[in-house]
């Protein structure tokens, strides 16, 4: 115990004490009571819960801390207008006891004329064991790793995502509802698990621009099933993590929508490694995921106005990176800069709604004037199939606090 803890102790005790010693001073000498020893432990334990109120009132330990991230860019793509970007996300964490903690972001970002306000995620957690943690709300899909790990804007090594994450999505971004999440040893190395509950994504199958896609927005669930999903990571050696992930949906058809039952598959398959190479620091992410949804007939009595149609409905796509930064040059300057190379592809049925396979590769180079504030700047040749390329140029600064 410190010695302004041990001053505090003894003040209360002090304080405690001084009604039982008035209290003796005014009895009669031949009827005053001796102190016991179970005078003393009572005291001492009074003294010791009025400590602890004392320092669990004392700042910085209520564990409530605001921290998150802002950022800001500029991208000019050929055909396209250019513009620039800006945006702030707040993140929220509590933790009211030791097994209890809360964490939310909130999304703020410029689109239009407008300000866009969403709430990224909220979830709720509870510590069962060392290995285990319970969590239940809106939360990061853990089969998207990408999502999971990497896309704050000052984590993720390029200005922009995958397009299996970001405009051409085949894997939710978000589930809401309950997750079983932890670590445990196995053998020599270690092993990483998730198993969740929520509400599955949507089959679309109102309009030709995207009938067959699933919709991932799943705030209410369009039926009665519901989405079961596990990721399992091993570490093959402490630098180098696989993972394997499923998601089955066995229903992702509204009662509405007039079109017979489909089930939906998606798995994906990724590899993360972070260790040091040649005097620097290697950064290797890479995850392909593959989405099988069962095949019906869209718009079968051609109400819509685009059907009778139906398709192969199978997607697959992923990125593969890799970056490297001298860490430990001899020269400042050069070990704030890093190099980013990123590989990223979509392949989509004949067919399908969304247009053609795309395939793309960005080259990027990075400037970090602290371990939190980094400058990107990079340059992306997009090869759409069936349309001319789309180069374009883009820049970003991105803030972690």
């Amino acid at each position: 115990m410190s010695n302004k803890n041990k001053a505090t102790a003894l003040l209360l005790a002090v304080l405690v004490t001084a009604p039982f010693a008035q209290a003796q001073d005014t009895q009669d000498p031949e009827e005053q009571n001796p102190v016991t020893g179970e005078d003393f432990d009572y005291l001492q334990a009074r003294v010791d819960d009025l400590a602890g109120q004392l320092d669990a009132a004392r700042p910085g330990k209520r564990k409530f801390l605001v921290t998150g991230y802002a950022f800001g860019g500029f991208e000019n793509f050929e055909g396209e207008n250019s513009s620039f970007s800006g945006g702030f996300n707040p993140i929220f964490l509590w933790s009211p006891t030791e097994r209890v903690f809360f964490e939310g972001e909130l999304e703020l970002e410029l689109e239009g004329d407008e300000t866009e306000s969403g709430l990224e995620y909220a979830q709720l957690s509870y510590v069962l064991s060392d290995s285990a943690i319970l969590g239940v709300g809106k939360f990061l899909n853990p089969a998207n790793v990408f999502q999971n790990r990497l896309h704050p804007a000052w984590i993720n090594k390029l200005p922009d995502r995958p397009l299996v994450f970001g405009s051409r999505r085949l894997q939710a971004s978000t589930q809401l509802g309950a997750q079983l999440h932890g670590g445990v040893r196995v053998g020599n190395t270690k092993m990483n698990y998730v198993v969740y509950a929520s509400n599955g994504p949507s089959l679309e199958a109102e309009d030709e621009a995207s009938f067959g896609t699933l919709g991932f927005n799943n705030f209410e669930d369009s039926n009665n099933s519901k989405a079961l999903g596990a990721r399992v990571g091993v570490f093959v050696v402490p630098a180098l993590e696989v993972g394997y992930s499923i998601e089955q949906s066995s229903n992702v058809t509204a009662e509405e929508l007039g079109v017979e039952d489909a089930d939906a598959l998606i798995q994906s398959v990724d590899l993360n490694y972070v260790g040091n190479i040649a005097g620097g620091t290697v950064d290797c992410r890479f995850q392909w995921v593959f989405s099988d949804v069962d095949d019906v007939v869209f718009d079968p009595d051609a109400s819509g106005g685009f059907g009778p149609l139906s398709l192969d409905n199978k997607r697959d796509g992923g990125y593969a990176q890799i970056a490297y930064r001298p860490s430990v040059s001899d020269t400042s300057t050069l070990g704030k800069l890093e190099g980013v190379l990123r590989y990223d592809a979509v392949n989509l049925p004949s067919g399908a709604p969304e247009g053609a396979d795309e395939s793309r590769v960005t080259i990027g180079v990075n400037f970090w004037s602290s371990a939190s504030s980094v400058f990107k700047v990079a340059y992306q040749a997009a090869d759409p199939e069936g349309s001319a390329s789309t180069d374009g140029i883009m820049f970003q600064w991105a803030l972690g606090f």
